[in-house]
């Protein structure tokens, strides 16, 4: 009911002195939250209530509810709106720390599928360069010739058997039966002319190592056993005395003894080899006891020698 209808004595209420509890409050200050409180709840129109509706506590408990409520909501929401704009910030550096940490993978070419023929080509081009790399380091030694009376007296005689025949051939054949003739004082000239050019080319060849270092006489060996696999020929190693001889196996220890003793000077190689082998095998191990000793020191002794020799232990 209307606080202006009961004011006016209608019903019951007629009696009751409403000032009694509040006084009258301004129409300004109380009009707007009344109408906001009845159209929330009503929804309907509001008649006008100023001089009856109390003041004092209403009119202030209605304006701290409403600025009340309304601060509430406004920091909530502003509340919200940082944090959701911090959120954004966070994941938003995130991102761009992960793109700047993290390459793009660049498309990689697809995978290449070689023929039969194609794979045997790069086979060969692959042997072709190891092949290379090999003869660099396996060196270009001179030729370290021993030639014998014969070979020079042939080779003195070519001029000779030029001036009757024509063609390599002829010639050749002429100057070994010229050869086959020589008396044997010349056979003693040729001797001597012979063992004067091994010796020359020996002291040439002796010259050419020694312009190296044991080292490099080893890994030139080391490359050309290496040759003497892929090429299918043999490639004679260097000779050179200052080399660290391998140390000998137990076996090999057996067998140095065996044959210095003198024991088996009636067989020859392949025989005395199967003869000894019979005997190592039968041997118990206290008596293969001694042999793996000296087989020992040998790895000492070419452990040392490499040290000084080649400056290191680990040897190719």
């Amino acid at each position: 009911m209307p606080l202006n209808i009961a004011r006016g004595g209608g019903g019951a209420l007629r009696g009751v002195y409403l000032n009694a509890v509040s006084r009258p409050f301004r129409v300004a200050t109380s009009q707007p939250h009344v109408r906001r409180v009845c159209l929330a709840t009503h929804r309907g129109p509001l008649k006008p209530i100023a001089r009856s509706v109390p003041s004092g506590i209403l009119s202030h408990q209605l304006v701290n509810t409403y600025a009340t409520a309304s601060e509430a909501t406004t920091k909530k929401k502003a509340t919200k709106t940082t944090k959701t704009t911090e959120a954004k910030k966070a994941t938003k550096a995130a991102s761009e720390k992960k793109k700047k940490t993290t390459p793009k993978k660049s498309p990689g070419r697809p995978k290449v599928v070689l023929t039969e023929k194609q794979v045997e080509a790069k086979k060969l081009r692959e042997l072709k360069k190891q092949v290379r790399e090999l003869k660099e380091i396996a060196l270009d030694p001179p030729k370290n010739t021993k030639p014998s009376y014969w070979n020079v007296a042939v080779v003195d005689m070519l001029p000779e058997a030029s001036k009757t025949q024509k063609g390599q051939d002829n010639i050749f054949t002429e100057a070994v039966e010229l050869a086959k003739k020589m008396s044997p004082a010349d056979k003693e000239r040729y001797a001597a002319i012979a063992q004067s050019k091994r010796e020359e080319a020996q002291a040439n060849y002796e010259k050419w190592v020694k312009s190296y270092t044991p080292a490099q006489i080893r890994d030139a060996n080391n490359a050309r056993r290496k040759l003497t696999k892929l090429k299918g020929r043999r490639y004679a190693p260097i000779e050179d005395d200052r080399l660290v001889k391998p140390p000998h196996t137990s076996f090999a220890c057996y067998v140095k003894e065996r044959t210095q003793a003198g024991d088996f000077k009636h067989l020859g190689g392949p025989e005395l080899l199967r003869q000894l082998v019979a005997e190592w095998k039968e041997m118990r191990d206290s008596e293969k006891e001694r042999y793996v000793k000296l087989r020992e020191a040998e790895q000492e002794r070419y452990v040392r020698e490499c040290k000084e020799v080649y400056g290191e232990v680990n040897t190719k």
